[in-house]
């Protein structure tokens, strides 16, 4: 089994991904990362935005890298779009959600620009990233959680590996 975690920037995907591939033995694969580490999609990356103008063809170069460890099994995968993904892929898929206030905090806190804490604030609102997951996987696979305080963070960690040992999910 496969875990994909998706959210808006800045809702807590990189932070609970690491804690799950520490705490479950899993593999982490940032989508992004692969993007960097592939030479011929540099010419990609937008300035403007701070993130790679991806098309399908590049989207496609990363998961054909991505494969094999997929095949494998015992990932686990951050991005904010869960459209690219085969379904086969995952037997989970979170959905980590916030307040558009943590948000602006957070997003602040990087040095995005006013121009792009505001694209990713209005995603939030408008459920960008849970419709996206909702029109790719199926709803018994999904788990949408808040992402909002400590608190928040260490039950999504329980609330996760509660929901894998009920799916047969070996440790």
């Amino acid at each position: 089994m496969n875990i994909l975690v998706t959210g808006t920037p800045g809702t807590g995907k990189t932070t609970l991904c690491q804690r799950l591939s520490e705490q479950l033995h899993l593999n982490y694969l940032h989508f992004g990362s692969y993007a960097r580490n592939i030479p011929v999609l540099q010419d990609l990356w937008n300035e403007q935005i701070q993130c790679y103008d991806l098309d399908d063809e590049a989207e496609n170069m990363i998961m054909d890298e991505m494969e094999p460890l997929m095949e494998q099994g015992r990932c686990i995968v951050e991005h904010h779009d869960a459209r690219p993904f085969p379904e086969r892929w995952f037997g989970l898929v979170i959905i980590l959600r916030s307040s558009t206030e943590q948000l602006f905090d957070r997003l602040s806190s990087r040095h995005y620009s006013q121009e792009k804490v505001q694209e990713n604030i209005q995603a939030e609102i408008f459920n960008i990233c849970k419709e996206q997951a909702e029109e790719s996987y199926s709803p018994s696979i999904i788990l949408e959680l808040q992402s909002n305080t400590l608190d928040d963070f260490n039950s999504n960690v329980d609330l996760i590996q509660q929901w894998l040992s009920s799916h047969q999910f070996q440790q």
